[in-house]
């Protein structure tokens, strides 16, 4: 079992170690800052535009897409899509 003095000393010199590397300290914390709000702007972007009906849509069920294909003889087709997404 870990005694309470151990954990105290540990952490006493840790803080006098990131008080003695201030701009390092800050990098880091500045880094981590930046890395987390990056993972909430990305994960909301996913969710509002993958995850989540269109807002301006009514009924999202009955959506559907336009595609044209062009048949070229002895080569195959190719296939479009003819209409945007708004």
């Amino acid at each position: 079992m870990i005694r309470r003095e151990v954990v105290r000393a540990e952490l006493r010199a840790a803080l006098r170690q990131v008080w003695r590397h201030k701009a390092l300290s800050g990098g880091i914390a500045a880094l981590l800052a930046l890395g987390v709000a990056l993972n909430v702007v990305t994960f909301a972007e996913v969710g509002r535009l993958l995850l989540e009906p269109p807002a301006h849509v009514a009924d999202p069920a009955r959506v559907a897409r336009l595609y044209a294909v062009q048949r070229f003889p002895g080569f195959g087709e190719q296939t479009m899509g003819v209409v945007s997404y708004p």
